[in-house]
């Protein structure tokens, strides 16, 4: 098994010091598909098994990998996660104030979304949380997994 990749980004911004490597890596074709589903939308087994279906028979974004950050409680459930696997989609690994999400892994890859922990939008990390999620991330490669970080949290 052989080291995974990791892919780091943020919510809009360009920093001059990262033009280069890990963040905004250039002349990528785009990889992953993230479905965003708002905290209102309730669990559906039958909707999402019908878009999974339909994403994994497709052909145009054929080698695009695709994650999914349920914002509602009611999608964190065995059927759903056995789904997501079934289709190597990936649970969406995401902190909110009222919802965090950090397992289980449903893919060959991992999605890892930061959006604030204490304050939505404006968490600044601490280095405590910066090591736990270093450490994670880690784990994640060493088993060969990719890992695609985003900072939607510039704070």
């Amino acid at each position: 098994m052989g080291e995974g990749k990791a892919f780091i980004g943020t919510s809009g911004w360009n920093y001059s010091h990262w033009g280069k490597g890990i963040f905004y890596p250039t002349g990528l074709k785009p990889s992953l598909l993230l479905f965003q589903l708002p905290p209102f939308f309730k669990v559906n087994y039958q909707h999402l098994g019908h878009l999974l279906d339909l994403l994994t028979h497709q052909v145009i974004l054929s080698e695009v990998r695709i994650a999914f950050e349920f914002r509602n409680k009611t999608w964190r459930g065995e059927e759903i996660f056995r789904l997501l696997m079934q289709k190597n989609a990936a649970l969406c690994f995401a902190d909110w104030p009222d919802l965090t999400v950090t397992e289980p892994p449903t893919a060959d890859f991992i999605y890892l979304r930061r959006h604030g922990s204490t304050l939505l939008y404006s968490s600044c990390y601490s280095e405590e949380e910066l090591s736990i999620d270093a450490d994670h991330i880690q784990k994640w490669l060493s088993e060969g997994k990719d890992v695609f970080v985003y900072f939607n949290n510039d704070a």
